[in-house]
């Protein structure tokens, strides 16, 4: 995970990058939003699969079930699909519309 993801309650478990939360504040004419950082949970039995959009079971091997396996280094390793699910953190930032 390059940049971290934030999350809003109320916001239907949308993660997102600061600059798509700020986007958002700014056109829909909110005043301020407070955000949750997120954070890889390793520890969680379940992955994400971004090209299926669904969930697999830590243990499932998608290159030997899956026919859009593509693995990161373009060898073999883990699909480029294959992603932690994310768990809250404590930390949480407040922004703001910004005027222009």
């Amino acid at each position: 995970m390059s940049k971290p993801l934030y999350y809003s309650d109320g916001s239907d478990e949308i993660c997102q990058e600061l600059d798509y939360w700020q986007d958002y504040i700014n056109n829909e004419e909110i005043d301020s939003l407070e955000l949750i950082e997120m954070e890889e949970d390793k520890d969680n039995q379940v992955r994400w699969c971004s090209f299926y959009a669904d969930f697999l079971e830590n243990g499932d091997e998608c290159g030997k079930h899956c026919p859009s396996y593509i693995p990161q280094n373009g060898v073999n390793g883990k699909c480029k699909y294959k992603h932690y699910t994310l768990k809250e953190t404590k930390n949480k930032i407040i922004i703001t519309r910004e005027d222009n």
